[in-house]
């Protein structure tokens, strides 16, 4: 096991799972990438909850950090399906944004 993140950057971490999972399964043509007339499922994802903060790089967001329960909804061809309703009371929000601030000060 390694435990150095730049061992396999982020960035290169989810093209795997994403193209590269398309190409390995032989429908890279039809899936696996964002372009017209491709399939696609997209997932928005929450990131105003203090445990999505602060947000430095979002690929090495997505690869370390997020989990389930940032995801919101998913959008599949032609469907928006709410995945769950995430409600962050006025003090959860303003720490977020606290953090956020602090982070985009650095």
């Amino acid at each position: 096991m390694n435990n150095d993140p730049s061992f396999l950057p982020a960035v290169q971490t989810v093209q795997m799972a994403t193209i590269g999972g398309a190409k390995a399964l032989g429908v890279a043509d039809k899936r696996g990438s964002l372009e017209p007339g491709k399939d696609a499922d997209i997932c928005v994802l929450e990131l105003g909850g203090i445990e999505s903060q602060p947000l430095y790089n979002p690929w090495s967001h997505v690869v370390y950090t997020l989990g389930s329960k940032q995801v919101r909804d998913v959008v599949k061809p032609g469907d928006r399906v709410t995945v769950r309703v995430i409600r962050l009371d006025s003090k959860q929000r303003q720490v977020g944004l606290s953090l956020r601030q602090v982070a985009s000060d650095k």
